[in-house]
Order: C-alpha cells, then sequence, then structure tokens
C-alpha cells in the first residue's frame, strides 16, 4: 500500500458552484493545506481559518480536495487500485477528469480499479457536496420525529450525528476524507476459497482464488502455514490467473 497523505489541499465553495474539476481550473481560488486523512474543521483549524470559539456550519458548503501523484513508467503496466476507507458523507472522487464514484455512506469503504484511467501523473480531486443542500429536498414526513437533530431529513443520510446534536456538542460535523487513502499495485486476490480438513491424522488445506493482472506478467503464489509450504497452481483466467492447490500437515 502506498499512502496517499502528503500534498492535499482543500477549497469551501458554495453549494454546486463547480460541477466538475475543470471548472475550477480558471478560478482564482485560495486553496488550504488539508489533513488527510482528516475532516475540513481539522484542516482549518490548522490553517487558522476556524476555532471551536467560532461557530460555523460545516454542512453549508461544498468542499474540493486536490492532489497529484505519479506512476514510475516500470509499474504502468501493472493493475493499480484507489483504497477508500471513509467518505464524510455526499463525495464524488474525480481522477483525471473522470469521476470513478459518488458515495452516500461516510461508514462504507471503497476499492476502485483505476488501471484503465491512472497516467504517469495524476490529478485526483474529492468533491464532498453540501449536506444542508441535500436535506432541502423534499421527502416523506417521518412518522417519529427526535427532539436530538433539528434537521429531521439527516434519517435519509448515512452519517456520523456527531457534531449535529446540538444539545451535546460543538456544531463541528465531520465533512472530509476521515479514514485512510491509499494506492496498491499489489496482486490483488478475490473470490478466495479457504477449505480446511482433516484426513485421518493429515491437516488439509484448499486454497484457490482468482488474481488481476496484466496479459503476460509473470507470478508465481505459494501456501504457508506455519513451517508447511506448497507451491500454488496457476491457470490463465479472463481476469488473469486461478489460483489453486492443496496443503497437507502431518
Amino acid at each position: 500500500m502506498i499512502p496517499l497523505v502528503d500534498d492535499w489541499h482543500l477549497i469551501g465553495t458554495a453549494p454546486d458552484a463547480f460541477l466538475e474539476p475543470t471548472h475550477l481550473a480558471n478560478e482564482n481560488l485560495k486553496w488550504l493545506p488539508a489533513s488527510v486523512p482528516g475532516t475540513v474543521a481539522q484542516s482549518m483549524q490548522s490553517a487558522g481559518q476556524w476555532s471551536l470559539n467560532e461557530p460555523f456550519d460545516f454542512d453549508h458548503q461544498d468542499y474540493w480536495y486536490k492532489t497529484e501523484f505519479s506512476i514510475p513508467a516500470d509499474r504502468q503496466s501493472q493493475p493499480t487500485f484507489l483504497h477508500l476507507e471513509g467518505l464524510a458523507t455526499l463525495c464524488e472522487v474525480w481522477l483525471n477528469g473522470q469521476c470513478l464514484l459518488k458515495s452516500d455512506n461516510m461508514f462504507l469503504a471503497h476499492q476502485l480499479d483505476i488501471s484503465n484511467v491512472v497516467q504517469p501523473e495524476n490529478s485526483l480531486y474529492f468533491c464532498f457536496r453540501s449536506v444542508t443542500k441535500a436535506l432541502s429536498q423534499r421527502r416523506a414526513r417521518p412518522r417519529w420525529k427526535t427532539r436530538l437533530v433539528d434537521k429531521q431529513p439527516l434519517r435519509w443520510f448515512r452519517t456520523s450525528l456527531l457534531g449535529r446534536i446540538p444539545s451535546w456538542m460543538p456544531p463541528v460535523a465531520p465533512v472530509g476524507p476521515w479514514k485512510a487513502l491509499a494506492l496498491s499495485q499489489s496482486l490483488t486476490p478475490f473470490n478466495i476459497s479457504i477449505a480446511p480438513a482433516l484426513s485421518g491424522s493429515t491437516g488439509v488445506v484448499r486454497f484457490s482464488c482468482d488474481l488481476n493482472h496484466a496479459v503476460g506478467e509473470k507470478i508465481s503464489a505459494k501456501l504457508s502455514v506455519e513451517d508447511a509450504e506448497v507451491t500454488l497452481d496457476l491457470e490463465k483466467s479472463d481476469a488473469g490467473s486461478h489460483v489453486s492447490g492443496e496443503l497437507r500437515i502431518d
């Protein structure tokens, strides 16, 4: 994993003022250094733009995050994945001008295959849309109301109520890439099957998985349990290779 934690910047804008990253290019915007992973409040506080003594509605605006990263030429052909552990809350992910994800649940993690989008030099943008604007959309009335929050439609969103319960805590709603972000170019297994069994006095572990990798890439795989090890068989598949084998332990 290669953590994406450096050289992030942040800007707050009016809701829907910019619909895609290219619209930001010709504007004279004052970007702030951003802490990633982290929240808008954290970054603004570090930049001296906000403090707990200054009430601020973090749900009212859109927030754009941006960074750039490189992929070495000798690794261009390898499958590349973007790992996003948590995005709070209404987030669009843009890579090199393409919108790859729209997430509306801050508790979900995402793994994006960016192999067909990634370039030697890359621009990555996140846009966290205004929750307040989204709350203004008309929805069915709730059968029961809660007095904990001022905004009843929050029940429609998978987001934290921290910072949104006036009587319990300061109004510091979590907005931003609040959990880890990373790139990976390792072979990522999927369709994993592990089946342990006992044959007399011999322990048997049957294993299989699929691997995404470039056509023609030479790979090998081994299965290890403590000191026992066996080389696994590889067969070509649509994704790359199907890996299987059996390890026996007396």
